[in-house]
């Protein structure tokens, strides 16, 4: 593994984490196991990148974010194409344009860390919902028109019509 995606994988469990630590109450069991190992995470992380991290953890965007279909799924914003090569082939961390998160491809490789974070917030969920009833919705109008029914049910009725006809 390239080491700029072992900085990054750390990133993605630190991320995890912390909002499993958020989402947990201040007299939780797994509360001191949690702390533990975000200072663990914490300790493997280069201080320039920790600081990016703890900048928009502060501003309550998202450090990380994977990248589906070319989109940024921290800021629902296109990936650049010049960057799409150079991030499919990732040997650097990159950052969206946009948002300013570390930006990786989920695709469960073993050079490539696994999408573990939760949806950020319920704004994102609410884009993400937008976006899959807006694809279905042109998938929906791009799809060939039913005849309607089964070839038995249109002979039966094709039977039905000429019956008609030949009596009157």
């Amino acid at each position: 593994m390239h080491p700029s995606q072992l900085v990054l994988t750390h990133l993605v469990t630190l991320a995890r984490l912390e909002a499993e630590l958020s989402n947990t109450g201040p007299r939780a069991k797994e509360r001191p196991a949690l702390e533990r190992a975000i200072v663990s995470q914490r300790k493997q992380i280069p201080a320039p990148m920790l600081s990016h991290h703890d900048r928009l953890k502060v501003k309550g965007r998202r450090s990380v974010a994977p990248v589906q279909e070319w989109i940024c799924r921290a800021c629902f914003i296109s990936v650049p194409v010049g960057s799409r090569q150079r991030l499919a082939h990732a040997t650097d961390l990159f950052i969206c344009e946009n948002c300013g998160a570390y930006l990786y491809l989920p695709d469960g490789t073993a050079d490539r860390p696994a999408d573990e974070l939760p949806p950020q917030s319920a704004r994102a969920q609410r884009i993400a919902e937008a976006l899959a009833a807006k694809t279905a919705r042109k998938k929906a109008t791009r799809a060939p028109k039913a005849t309607g029914g089964s070839d038995q049910e249109r002979l039966a009725v094709i039977k039905k019509l000429s019956a008609k006809l030949t009596r009157g």
